[in-house]
Parts: structure tokens; C-alpha cells; sequence
């Protein structure tokens, strides 16, 4: 029935009935029907009270019929219209009862018979309504009140109880709009309806009970996860009473960052924002911002950020703030324009109480029709980018030394990846150099670095255009390579590392990528002296001397660097190449390093960036790595240790021990000799900075190649043609160098072998007469390139490639190449561009272990000496020729601007490697303590100078990796600023700071945090506190964060 249809039906007081129950009663099944079926409603009822009977009227509304207000009226009615539709039982006066549609879809009785006791209503109505599948309703009117008549609901079925009745105008008067109640609660009473649907609703009501308990317990574990992590971030990154308040928080000026960051803070959450804060948006707020800075930012700009709805604008400017220094949130800005036309996206910007908060943030210049690019004193597109890609803090394997011993347990100097953009404003051709803080670039890191890029840009970058390189600090963690060689002591593949250094390289492209503007890039090269050294001059003199005249030292001491600056003249970022192993921290160190390039930059960065902490500025600086293959830090050379003469010269032996002959300096441990090393380059780079003033001018191109480098023919000066050959390591490789030294009785210039290690070396693999003769004169230790099983040991398919911009050329090593070896690809490659134009001044810059790693490159001089790096030499004595046979190709056809195409490439064998690295189990602590506890608490007070130390109940730090907010500080220094107000000024990204981990009980799976902190003499008197951030397992729940904080003390000033 439609809505607004009427029908008629009469009830009358047959004769008085128990209970006083009023009868219903329908003609449509009566014999009174006529032939076609028309259906004559006549029948009557009466309500009887206690004292008699009286006449009623039921009327139901229908399409043919008015209501009726007395009497009796019959209706002619087809079958359909027999049956009552849509029902809400109204009273419009004490004689009538009005049926109609109101909430529901309808009450459907198919018949209604008259019963001498109640009257049936079968009905199957398709919804919920009240009534539904009720067999019986009777009209009681046994009330004291005649006028306020009563509906007894009953069901014989359910066993319904005749007290279970309502008043009628409860029933009938009710409408869900006048009422907070659901109108069939009303109707029925919530004791009623309960009835009902437990017992029609059995097994709905057991599933919904289910899920009910379900979310329930959802909600709780929720709650107390979150209330943990809120607890703790309240104690260790606010105060110690708990909390700042918004109204007291410190007013600090804040920059817009041209970098997207990973994170704002150690376990902060930004996105909450409360109903009454959102009431706040019309409020007129101040140009303060606090912000929570991220360590992966770029150049701050002052900028006006619009807010909306209003014509206001706030001026922001950048200064150090703090993780608690956190507003509350009220209102989010996207897309807010600067007055420098660049585009800043700001994805949160936080208001509350005059106080603003910046969160993530990124800025782009992307070129559009709407947009005019001023490019008269610009070349290119350039942008730049950094991110943290730091790997496993614990329990992993260090790359570099293959020292099984050395895993690592804490921080002293973060991890970053730092890209840079170059596109070419004509062609959009565009090239990308990443320089890493790790041992080397990887085929597998690059491979997957590439799978994410495809997804995000399409073929915007590529095998050909893009460049990883490593710094190769021999600090960090290792597991990412996928050649089971490089694998053996990090007991195979590792996830973490991988993970980390993929998602860090690929952030700091985007975040290059997002912030790309019109600008210039500026080249300047000069000597630096007195910071590397040759540590196998043995075997460096061995090349032919007309060779050795042309050059002063057996080193190569040019630093070159390119300056990027955008076009109102502004610097953005900075590379330089220099050759100098990254091993000043030697291999008893266990603390993730960058080493001395790592502090380098750090130096650079915090000079450029002025007062931000380390990672948040926007100047991005690379000291990247060159031909660095025979070159050490340690300048005051080898010394034995037991005698602290100096060590033999050509087996680099302290009576007869490789053990004990070990190069150190120039300080007077490893921490001052890295020190040293990178001020040393930090100074040099920033005088060529400073001073550069040799513009590059030019197209940007790229020419890239994978070559097979294991059957590669090589023609020699004399027309001669040789091949090189398989992998194979020999047994000065396990003699090791004097920046780290091998075991057993292994030393370097050994080209007879061993004996005994044959027969280890045989029960492994024995090389074929082939590789003997093709290797010679290299005794064959591991015949890697013949052993395959599970997977290839060393590679084959090597990446080759050139990057051009301008006059600049950058040859991307695909391994460590010596000195000699290094000069001569250099030399090849300018002679190779000089042939297609020979007016331009060329600079060719060797960008080492880029791309892939094949081990050492010596030239076939220094192979025949077999020291260390010789008898790393892998594809034998023709390699260093093979390698610059290669770039000159690529160097001739890339100035003819020639294709090349590869005929081979990587497999892809990230599904198939194998891991044996023992993960977290859980995570312990002591009886009657809390993770983050303080075991160790500061002194109330100290000297400026000294060094603090707190020790921390801790978790795995391994834990921190598998959480959304990865590459979180697990430490941080704070001072009091004002009354209860505290602002970092430390990080573990700082050099003045350590983060140890050490593993205190196996078993119960016990750890310990000890942080500690260099003060200077020039730290400023005040309060301090040192804060702890850590992430736990549980053995059945899973991974929580947690935080710590140490009580306040005083740092004084020195005495005199």
C-alpha cells in the first residue's frame, strides 16, 4: 500500500470477553464477497470496559475511504486492497483508531478471522518493525483511564505474557522525530523488545555478541597501547610533570622546508584533532610556529603561508625547536603558495591558542603552463634531497671488515642518503647521483631502489640515468648485497638493512625530485694534503716509473666539487669527490658510523644550515668517494702493536703476524683520527665552495651499459688480445689490510699458497686448471666465479655508466680502484671525450663503488705483487685494462651522442636469497622495572667538559624497524629554555653523542641503553635532561614503543 491510502475496517462489541479483550476482525475471507472478488468490511467491534460495552470504531486509511468518526460504514474492496498495508495505529478521538503508514514499510495480514477471544494477524512483513510476526494483537481496555485505552501484545508461540502491555498512545501517538528514544522502543519498552529479539534473533544476537566482545577487547588493547606510548612520550619527550601546555609553550620561529621528512618526532602522532580545537578556526592567531623538526629537511625559505578564509598572512622563519614543543591541533593547510612563487605543500599545519605547528612538509617547483620560469641566468633543473637510511642498530654484521666478531650495538653517527637532480632546461633530459652513507652501492640495492621508482615516476628514472654510490664507511650495518661471499659473515641476507637503505635512497629522491627549481651549478677543484695515505706502497711501485714521475705523491690529492646554487645565487647543496677509505674507525668499533666522510658532511650541513640540528636543515652536502682502492686514513701509517716499530714493508707482518701490524692516526684513538680526517675534508671543501666561480655549461646526458665481466675481451697496446676471467679471491685477501688485518696465519704478497689451506679451499671447491692459469699469478683461495650454489658468490654482470653534465663528467666505478688504476680510466676517458672536441676543457671525476661491486681493480703491475687489493682483484690480472677498455667505449659514444645497448643484464634473485640471521624473540626486563626505567641516573650536576652518561632499560633496537615511524632518534639531549619548556639540541645524528646497546642476559632477553654525551667547554650553563627512545617485543603481543627520561642537572661553567 502507498502512502496515504485508506481502508475501512468496523469493530464491534460482540459480547463481553475475559480479560476485557477487544475483537479484531476481517471480512476479506467472508462469505459476504461478491463475485468479483470486492471484500465488504462490515463487521463491528466494541471495547468493553469493566462496567459494559461500547461501540468503537478501528478505521484503516486507504485510497477509497475518508475517516470515520461514528458509526458503522461499509466499503466495496478488491482482494488487494484487503490487505492492511503500511501501519501506524493512531487515536484520533476515544471512538476511532486510525491505521496508516508512517515509519515502517507495512503490516501485511494476509486474512484476519474473527475468533470468539482475540483476534489473528497473520502477517509477514519483510522489515523490523515492532509488530512483525505477531500472531495476536488485543485492544485491552481495562484501564482506569477510559480515554488512555491499552494495547496488550501477545504471542502464544513465545509464550508472551498479557501484562506486557503498554498505554495506547504510547503505541500509536509516538514518531521517532518527538522522541530521543527509537520509536519501536517506545511502543514495546526496552524490556519487551529484548523479549522479542532474543527470542526470534537467537543466533543474530550470539554473532552480534560475538562481535561486540571483539571489538571491545580491539578497543581496550587500543587504549592501552596508545595510552603507553602517549605515557610515554608525556615522560620522555615533554617533562617531567607529565606534559607542556599549549598555553605555555615557547614562541619559535619556523622555516618551510624544501624537503619532505620521514618523521616529526619520536612516537608523535600529529593527525589527532579534537572537536573543540576544530571550533577554534575563526580565531585571529599569532605568527608563531612550533614545530617538531624532521632530520630529513631541505633549505628553509622565509615564505607567507595564506591561512583560509582569512586575508591574513603569517611570515614563517626557521629556528631549532623541539619534539615538545606541540600544539594542539585544529586546522589543516594543503597547498599554500610563497612568496618566492615556489609551491609549498604543507601537508598539516596545526593551530591552536595562537600557536601553530608545521608538520611533514615539501616544496616543488614544478614547471607549468601557468608558470613563468626565469631561466636567463639559469641552466638547469636542480634539486636535492636527504634521508636517513640507518639499518639495524644491534646484532648485525658490520660491512667492510668481514670481522664476524664485529656486530653492531648503537649509534655514534647516523646514516643518510643524499640525492641530487640535474635536468637539462632543453632537452628535459635529467640525471640522478645518490651518494650513500654504506660500504658501497649494490646491484640488489639499486635493482629494488629502481622497482619503487617505476611505480612512483614511471621511467622517469632508470638503470641509465641513475647513479648509487657508496661512501664506504666500513661502520654500517651489512646484508645487502646479494653474492653469498658477501654474505658469509652477515649470516646472509638481511631484510632490515635493505629495507633501510631502499626507502631511505628513494625519499631522498623524491624529496630531490619535489624540490627540483631553476639554477646553476658551479665546479672548483684544489690539493688536499696530510689526510690519505697509500697502504700498499709496494705495490704502487711497481708501476712503470715515466708513469709514477708525472704525479707528486702516490696518492691522488684532489678534492673536486660541484656547487649547486639556484637562481637568485643561493647555495642548496654541495658534492665533492675524494679518495680516502672511510677507516679511521677500525674494526673493533661496533657503533653504526658514516665515518669520516659521515662527520664531513655533518660539519658541512650544520655550517650551511646554520642553527638546525644535523638532518633538518635544507643545504644538502656529499663528500663522496673516488679511487680510493690502496688509500688509508690512518697517515701515521703501520706500526706493530707489540713493538710499535714499523711494520715489514712487503707482507705487512710483525713477526711473521698480519695480527699485530695495524695502521692508525692521526689521533690518538679512532674517534679523534675520524675527527681529524673529516674536518680535514670539511675545510678544503669549504674553501673550494666559497670560491668556485667555473660555471658548467653544457647538455645533460647519460650512457650506461651492463657488461659480462667475466669473458670480456681486452686488446692491449702491443694489438695483443686477452681475456679476463672468473671470480676468484686469493690468499692475501684473507691477510686483510693494515686499516684492518685478517686472521690465522694469512699475509699479504703471498703468491705460492698454502697447503693446508688448499685442502680447506678444496673441500669447498677446486678451481679448474683454467682459472689457475687464467689467475696466475694469483694462488686461488675461493674459486668463486665456479661455485653458483645456492647463487652466484661474486658477480658477473657488472653496471657500467657516465653521467654528463656539461663539461663535468662523472664515472660511476663499479668497485674499488687503486690510484694507478684509477689514473689511468681517468686519463682514458678525457682522451676519449678530447677526440670528439677537443676546444672544451673536460673534467672527469671517478665516482667510486657506484652501481655494482666487483671487489678491487689494481692496474696488472700492482696484481703481480698480490697484495691485499691485488688478490681482491676478482676478474684477474687484466682487469684494471678490461674497466677502461669499457669507459672509453661509453666515454666516445656518449661525446657522439651514441647508443649503446646492453646485451646482458642483473638477475633479479631477491626471492631466492637466504637468511640466517636470527631475529628478535622477545624482549625482557628486570622485576619491578618498566622499559625506559632509569638504571643509571645523571649526577645532579657537571663541569662543562665532562661527559654525561645514562644507562636505560631498553629493548632490541632492531624492534624500531618494523614500526610505520622507522629511523626514530633513540636518543635525545634536552635543556630547560624557559620555565618547564624544553628544546633538543642533540640527537644520536650528532657527533657529541652515543647510543650503546648492550645485551646484559641472553636468556631472560635483557638489554641496557647507555647514552652518553661529550659536553665542551663551550656548552652554555643551564638544566638538562637526556631523553630515551626505544621500541620493545613482546613475546605474544607484538612491538610497543617506549620512552625514558633521566632526572634534570646542571651543566656549570668550567673553572678557571
Amino acid at each position: 500500500m502507498e502512502n496515504g491510502s485508506v481502508s475501512t475496517v468496523s469493530v464491534e462489541c460482540e459480547k463481553p470477553m475475559k480479560e476485557s479483550s477487544t475483537v479484531f476482525s476481517c471480512n476479506s475471507l467472508d462469505s459476504q464477497h461478491s463475485e468479483d472478488d470486492s471484500c465488504e468490511s462490515s463487521s463491528t467491534g466494541t471495547a468493553v470496559s469493566p462496567g459494559g460495552c461500547h461501540n468503537e470504531e478501528l478505521t484503516m486509511k486507504s485510497d477509497s475511504t475518508e475517516l470515520v468518526d461514528s458509526g458503522v460504514e461499509t466499503t466495496s474492496r478488491s482482494p488487494s486492497q484487503c490487505e492492511s498495508d503500511n501501519s501506524n495505529l493512531q487515536t484520533p478521538n476515544s471512538n476511532s483508531i486510525e491505521i496508516n503508514d508512517a515509519y515502517h514499510e507495512h503490516l501485511q495480514p494476509e486474512s484476519c478471522e474473527l475468533l470468539e477471544s482475540s483476534s489473528l494477524l497473520e502477517e509477514q512483513s519483510t522489515l523490523d518493525h515492532p509488530l512483525r510476526n505477531l500472531s495476536c494483537l488485543e485492544l485491552d481496555s481495562s484501564t482506569n483511564d477510559a480515554q488512555v485505552p491499552k494495547v496488550m501484545i501477545s504471542n502464544p508461540q513465545t509464550n508472551t505474557r498479557p501484562s506486557e502491555c503498554i498505554p495506547l498512545h504510547n503505541l500509536f501517538n509516538s514518531h521517532p522525530e518527538n522522541s530521543s528514544e527509537p520509536h519501536w522502543v517506545e511502543r514495546l519498552g526496552y524490556k519487551n523488545w529484548l523479549l522479542h529479539l532474543a527470542r526470534r534473533r537467537r543466533c543474530e544476537i550470539l554473532i552480534l555478541a560475538g562481535f561486540v566482545v571483539w571489538i571491545v577487547l580491539f578497543i581496550v588493547l587500543a587504549i592501552v597501547m596508545n595510552g603507553n606510548a602517549a605515557r610515554q612520550v608525556n615522560d620522555g619527550n615533554l617533562n617531567s610533570a607529565g606534559g607542556v601546555s599549549n598555553r605555555n609553550l615557547s614562541k619559535v620561529d619556523i622555516a618551510v622546508n624544501s624537503n619532505t621528512p620521514n618523521i616529526i618526532s619520536p612516537l608523535f602522532d600529529p593527525t589527532v584533532t579534537t572537536s573543540e580545537e576544530k571550533n577554534a578556526q575563526n580565531t585571529t592567531y599569532a605568527s608563531e610556529i612550533t614545530t617538531a623538526m624532521d632530520r630529513n629537511t631541505s633549505d628553509p625559505h622565509n615564505t607567507h603561508l595564506s591561512l583560509p578564509k582569512k586575508h591574513d598572512t603569517l611570515k614563517v622563519s626557521h629556528e631549532n625547536t623541539k619534539p615538545s614543543e606541540l600544539p594542539s591541533a585544529v586546522e589543516e593547510l594543503t597547498t599554500v603558495s610563497a612568496s618566492d612563487d615556489k609551491h609549498i605543500n604543507i601537508s598539516r599545519l596545526l593551530l591552536s591558542n595562537g600557536d601553530f605547528e608545521v608538520g611533514m612538509m615539501s616544496t616543488s617547483t614544478p614547471v607549468t603552463e601557468n608558470e613563468s620560469l626565469d631561466v636567463q641566468s639559469s641552466d638547469y633543473l636542480i634539486g636535492v634531497g636527504r634521508a636517513d637510511i640507518t639499518g639495524p642498530a644491534a646484532d648485525v654484521n658490520m660491512m667492510g671488515y668481514a670481522n664476524p666478531g664485529q656486530t653492531s650495538g648503537g649509534i655514534h653517527l647516523r646514516q643518510y642518503s643524499r640525492a641530487f637532480i640535474v635536468e637539462d632546461l632543453e632537452t628535459r633530459v635529467r640525471t640522478v647521483f645518490v651518494n650513500i652513507d654504506a660500504c658501497m652501492a649494490s646491484t640488489l640495492v639499486k635493482l629494488e631502489v629502481l622497482k619503487v621508482l617505476k611505480t612512483e615516476f614511471g621511467d622517469l628514472y632508470t638503470a641509465e640515468n641513475l647513479c648509487i654510490s657508496g661512501t664506504h664507511t666500513h661502520s654500517g650495518p651489512a646484508g645487502f648485497l646479494q653474492d653469498v661471499l658477501f654474505q658469509i659473515s652477515s649470516w646472509g641476507y638481511v631484510e632490515e638493512t635493505l629495507s633501510a637503505m631502499v626507502k631511505g635512497i628513494v625519499e631522498s629522491i623524491k624529496i630531490a625530485h619535489d624540490s627540483t627549481q631553476a639554477g646553476y651549478i658551479l665546479m672548483n677543484k684544489g690539493d688536499l694534503v696530510g689526510s690519505n695515505i697509500n697502504r700498499s706502497p709496494s705495490a704502487y711501485e711497481n708501476n712503470p716509473e715515466e708513469e709514477k714521475a708525472r704525479y707528486k705523491h702516490n696518492v691522488d690529492t684532489d678534492m673536486v666539487l660541484l656547487k649547486f646554487m639556484d637562481q637568485n645565487g643561493n647555495g642548496i647543496g654541495m658534492i665533492n669527490w675524494f679518495p680516502v677509505h672511510c677507516t679511521s674507525m677500525n674494526n673493533t668499533n661496533q657503533l653504526i658510523s658514516s665515518d669520516n666522510k659521515g662527520y664531513a658532511e655533518v660539519l658541512f650541513e650544520n655550517y650551511m644550515n646554520q642553527n638546525d640540528r644535523h638532518g633538518e636543515g635544507g643545504f644538502v652536502a656529499a663528500f663522496a668517494q673516488s679511487n680510493e682502492g690502496d688509500v688509508s686514513p690512518n697517515t701515521k701509517g703501520p706500526h706493530c702493536l707489540d713493538t710499535g716499530e714499523p711494520c715489514d714493508l712487503e707482507h705487512s707482518t710483525c713477526n711473521g703476524k698480519s695480527q699485530y701490524c695495524v695502521a692508525s692516526g692521526p689521533g690518538k684513538d679512532m674517534f679523534e683520527s675520524t675527527k681529524i680526517i673529516g674536518e680535514n675534508q670539511f675545510v678544503k671543501a669549504k674553501e673550494l665552495y666559497e670560491s668556485a666561480t667555473v660555471k658548467l655549461k653544457g647538455p645533460v646526458k647519460f650512457i650506461h651499459e651492463y657488461v659480462n665481466m667475466t669473458d670480456f675481451e681486452v686488446v692491449l697496446k702491443n694489438e695483443t688480445k686477452v681475456k679476463t676471467c672468473k671470480p676468484a679471491m686469493g690468499f692475501s685477501f684473507a691477510a686483510g689490510t693494515t686499516d684492518g688485518p685478517g686472521a690465522f696465519d694469512f699475509k699479504q704478497g703471498d703468491k705460492s699458497g698454502n697447503k693446508f689451506w688448499n685442502v680447506i679451499r678444496n673441500f669447498l671447491h677446486s678451481p679448474s686448471k683454467e682459472q689457475v692459469d687464467c689467475h696466475f699469478p694469483k694462488p686461488i683461495l675461493l674459486d668463486t666465479g665456479e661455485m653458483d650454489a645456492p647463487y652466484e658468490w661474486q658477480p658477473q654482470i657488472i653496471d657500467t655508466q657516465i653521467l654528463q653534465i656539461g663539461q663535468f663528467f662523472i664515472v660511476a666505478l663499479p668497485g674499488e680502484f687503486s690510484t694507478m688504476a684509477g689514473r689511468r680510466l681517468r686519463d682514458g676517458v678525457y682522451q676519449s671525450l678530447k677526440m670528439s672536441n677537443k676546444n672544451i676543457d673536460f673534467q672527469v671525476t671517478l665516482a667510486g663503488l657506484s652501481n655494482s661491486y666487483s671487489d678491487y681493480i689494481t692496474t696488472h703491475e700492482e696484481y703481480l705483487i698480490q697484495r691485499y687489493e691485488g688478490a681482491s682483484t676478482i676478474y684477474g690480472p687484466y682487469t684494471s685494462e678490461a674497466y677502461t677498455q669499457q669507459f672509453k667505449k661509453l666515454a666516445l659514444y656518449l661525446a657522439q651522442s651514441k647508443n649503446v645497448t646492453s646485451s646482458v643484464a642483473p638477475v633479479d634473485i631477491k626471492d631466492k636469497l637466504m637468511s640466517f640471521q636470527v631475529g628478535v624473540i622477545y624482549d625482557g626486563k628486570p622485576f619491578s622495572s618498566s622499559f625506559g626505567d632509569v638504571s643509571s641516573d645523571a649526577k645532579p650536576s657537571y663541569k662543562a667538559g665532562d661527559e654525561v652518561t645514562v644507562t636505560f632499560v631498553a629493548g632490541n633496537p632492531r624492534n624500531c624497524l618494523h614500526i610505520e615511524k622507522t629511523n626514530i632518534t633513540f636518543l635525545s639531549v634536552e635543556k630547560e629554555v624557559t620555565d618547564g619548556v624544553w628544546k633538543i639540541i642533540f640527537t644520536d645524528a650528532d657527533w657529541d653523542t652515543k647510543f650503546t646497546w648492550v645485551r646484559t642476559s641472553t636468556f631472560r632477553g635483557l638489554s641496557d641503553a647507555n647514552i652518553s654525551w661529550q659536553t665542551h667547554k663551550t656548552t652554555s650553563p643551564g638544566k638538562y635532561r637526556v631523553n630515551h627512545y626505544g621500541c620493545y617485543k613482546s613475546l605474544v603481543y607484538g612491538i610497543y614503543p617506549y620512552s625514558g627520561t633521566s632526572k634534570a642537572f646542571m651543566i656549570e661553567s668550567p673553572l678557571d
